[in-house]
């Protein structure tokens, strides 16, 4: 290995350091993200203590096995969160390992690539969730990339292998489903290989054995057989939020391009106006044999255009983050020529991304659930009711939970025994107004929580809640005129 291989790696190693130092800084403040963070947790506390009726919780069987085996061995939720961070920036550093070559990126070029896509504040904010979203990302690298080399090298092998890993990551995330069109068309399109039937059967059988597996998997643990089948039908029709299904269509067809124009980095919105033409040759001029700038162009803006359509979050488009940096880096390259140039604006493109990160997620850390947990741990109460926010779940120890979507439940919870409710601010950003009442209540306890402000909390509410970008942004700003966030209140 020669010196200048050497430097590479170890610029790349210590970019990886940073990408882990940018995830983990106020991660124990933050404490768990929205109210999916907190299912999937309990989901894995429960598989750790040998209980599988939340195995198919968000049709996510294989991500709740792994994270299962995860707490089982170390039960901390606060070590899922590191796994998890960690998990995002190994995708990061292997889509620019693998795929660097098929962009004649040098070594020099590696370290500052991993940076720009990794400070990019959708990959440091998600990374921080406890979702689907980390693991989903470092599949999809791999399938990528096995699918690519099994049309260069026209070999069924690595073919088979991108199967076998799009069912793992199907089984993480059901949204990779979106892909499959755009694999059908760089197969139209590629003409090094024949799609045989054969080859159609046997994908299938992958396919159809994993979700076989995973149903007889949990019949076995006592989850009726058709659950997971019934969960992927319901979730692919119509799209679950906190309280009741909506649409999986929306009308806001620039809500990515407002999202990047406002929040996260405006060059991208640059980029994907100008990339097509500064690579026109490559992407034009060679229509018969499929090339890396093709492929990826046709995942990037078929993904775009798809996503434009459905319902949207910002990880709505999780998959084609690394594509959408990796383009913008292209296109620097490209209209400055001199590497040292590249260097440098690419230098100031992350030190914009570190600040946009600090003003959008390291200022919205503060959350105080664990003194609404010591609260409740130590006044005795044993039943609490809480508004759809349940994120003050992982402190409380002993009382009993309700969580509930319209203060109408308490008349029928106050007969059980259910005197508090936790009111958190979290019902805002779902868009569920249903508890005006509670908010003119005197309030037991009062804490103020940053992290329910976050502007991607309100953002990644969208698919859910169906509102535009600008009508999200707008409740954000209501909500921020707030005093505290999370109150207990004692019901009269």
């Amino acid at each position: 290995m020669n010196d200048k291989k050497k430097t590479g790696i170890l610029f790349s190693i210590a970019a990886f350091m940073i990408l882990i130092l940018l995830r983990t800084y106020k991660i124990k403040e933050a404490g768990f993200f929205d109210y999916d963070s907190v299912m999937n947790f309990l989901a894995a506390k429960n598989i750790a203590k040998g209980d599988f009726s939340m195995l198919f919780n968000h049709v996510s069987p294989s991500f709740n096995l792994f994270y299962g085996f995860i707490y089982k061995l170390y039960p901390d939720f606060i070590f899922l969160q590191y796994v998890n961070l960690t998990l995002n920036s190994v995708a990061i550093v292997v889509f620019v390992l693998l795929f660097a070559k098929y962009f004649n990126l040098s070594k020099w070029e590696l370290a500052p690539l991993i940076l720009l896509i990794g400070s990019s504040l959708f990959m440091v904010g998600s990374s921080r969730y406890f979702s689907v979203d980390a693991f989903s990302l470092l599949l999809v690298v791999l399938v990528l990339y096995y699918y690519y080399e099994s049309i260069t090298r026209e070999n069924k092998l690595y073919l088979y292998v991108s199967v076998f890993l799009f069912m793992i990551l199907f089984t993480i995330n059901y949204k990779s489903i979106l892909l499959t069109p755009l694999f059908v068309v760089t197969e139209f399109l590629q003409t090094k290989r024949k799609f045989t039937f054969r080859v159609l059967l046997i994908a299938k059988g992958i396919g159809l054995a994993f979700i076989v597996v995973f149903s007889v998997y949990g019949w076995m643990n006592g989850v009726p057989l058709h659950r997971y089948i019934a969960g992927i039908g319901a979730t692919l029709l119509r799209q679950k939020g906190e309280y009741e299904y909506v649409s999986v269509f929306s009308s806001d067809l620039l809500y990515y391009f407002d999202y990047f124009i406002f929040l996260e980095n405006p060059l991208i919105v640059l980029t994907l106006i100008i990339f097509p033409f500064l690579y026109r040759k490559e992407l034009f001029e060679q229509l018969k044999e499929l090339n890396s700038y093709q492929f990826f162009f046709i995942i990037t803006y078929g993904m775009l255009a798809g996503m434009s359509l459905l319902a949207k979050a910002p990880r709505g488009i999780l998959f084609i983050y690394p594509l959408l940096y990796l383009c913008l880096y292209l296109c620097i390259r490209r209209i400055l020529e001199r590497r040292y140039l590249t260097f440098i604006i690419t230098g100031f493109v992350i030190l914009y991304q570190f600040w946009i990160v600090k003003e959008s997620v390291y200022n919205y850390c503060q959350n105080n659930y664990d003194k609404v947990g010591e609260y409740i741990n130590t006044n005795g109460i044993n039943k609490v009711a809480v508004t759809v926010g349940i994120n003050s779940l992982p402190y409380i120890e002993n009382a009993k939970v309700k969580v509930i979507f319209d203060e109408k439940e308490l008349t029928e919870l106050k007969k059980e025994g259910y005197s508090f409710v936790v009111v958190d601010d979290f019902c805002k950003a779902a868009n569920l107004n249903n508890f005006s009442n509670l908010y003119k209540q005197p309030s037991l306890a009062c804490y103020k929580s940053s992290a329910l402000l976050a502007p991607l909390v309100f953002l990644e509410e969208s698919e859910y809640t169906g509102l535009s970008f600008e009508e999200t942004m707008a409740i954000r700003r209501e909500a921020m005129t707030d005093s505290c966030q999370v109150r207990i209140v004692k019901l009269n």
